[in-house]
């Protein structure tokens, strides 16, 4: 390549080559700016809280469980977890997150012995990770 003047400025391959080397220059960049993206969305990710739900036909060892949400006389919760009683809903939640969940709040919607639909809401705070809570809905008949 020539200017006006006269002078040569380079081959055209070297100019070719000096914008592909811009421009890989500015597509790596672009890649890191791109990879940061994908980990921090990653990281986000494993910080969600994440859940094991099941139904909790018996419950083996009943002196591990921190926590119990439910709305029943202390003597039918006793009773329930000292006998298995299968006439019982148990529902067994696990936080299998590495991280504490401060705050959850928990709706069942659920057809009682009636036939009705009924709603039940409990909350909990401070379910630390690989914790148990079991629930017993409302409608235990």
């Amino acid at each position: 390549m020539i200017n006006a003047n006269g002078e040569v400025l380079g081959s055209v391959a070297e100019w070719i080559g000096g914008f592909g080397t811009i421009a890989a220059v500015i597509a790596g960049f672009a890649q890191v700016k791109n990879q940061n993206k994908i980990k921090k969305a990653n990281d986000i990710e494993e910080k969600r809280p994440r859940f094991d739900v099941k139904s909790a036909s018996t419950i083996k060892n009943y002196k591990e469980i921190v926590a119990l949400a439910c709305k029943h006389d202390t003597q039918i919760v006793k009773k329930v977890l000292q006998h298995n009683e299968s006439k019982y809903s148990k529902i067994q939640i696990i936080n299998i997150s590495p991280n504490i969940i401060y705050n959850l709040a928990i709706k069942i919607t659920y057809t009682d012995s009636c036939g009705e639909n009924v709603i039940d809401t409990y909350s909990y705070t401070g379910f630390s990770s690989n914790e148990r809570i079991f629930i017993i809905p409302n409608d235990y008949s």
